[in-house]
């Protein structure tokens, strides 16, 4: 699977991990998946360093659809995703700011600096 992840339910966090080409169908099912355990108002940290983006401009359409549909029912938790490369930090850089309504996306080229990041906000509660 293209996206794995760990939740911890006492610190309300998730950490995940993603390999290799990543496209809508593999974003709709990381979501769904944390969906079904509760984990999406949890604060995330996503290590995408070895992913191969396959986004395209209608995927980008979808997975912003997606993620506004289901803000209706869960508020989501801070997301920080470390990239290694320039372009993967712009794509998901413009995808933040395109989900900026419904949650809190941020790029990072630094492990220590998403995770702190990610501690500076407080996971939201699930409705």
């Amino acid at each position: 699977m293209p996206i794995t992840f760990e939740i911890d339910y006492e610190k309300r966090q998730i950490n995940a991990i993603a390999i290799g080409p990543i496209s809508y169908p593999e974003i709709e099912t990381h979501l769904s998946q944390e969906h079904k355990v509760l984990g999406l108002s949890y604060r995330e940290f996503i290590d995408a360093r070895e992913v191969v983006w396959k986004i395209t401009p209608s995927d980008t359409r979808r997975i912003v659809a997606l993620i506004l549909d289901l803000n209706r029912e869960v508020r989501f938790g801070r997301t920080a995703v470390l990239v290694a490369t320039d372009h993967a930090y712009f794509l998901v850089f413009m995808f933040a700011y395109l989900v900026s309504d419904a949650c809190e996306v941020m790029p990072f080229r630094h492990e220590q600096e998403a995770h702190t990041w990610l501690r500076q906000g407080t996971a939201q509660p699930s409705n």
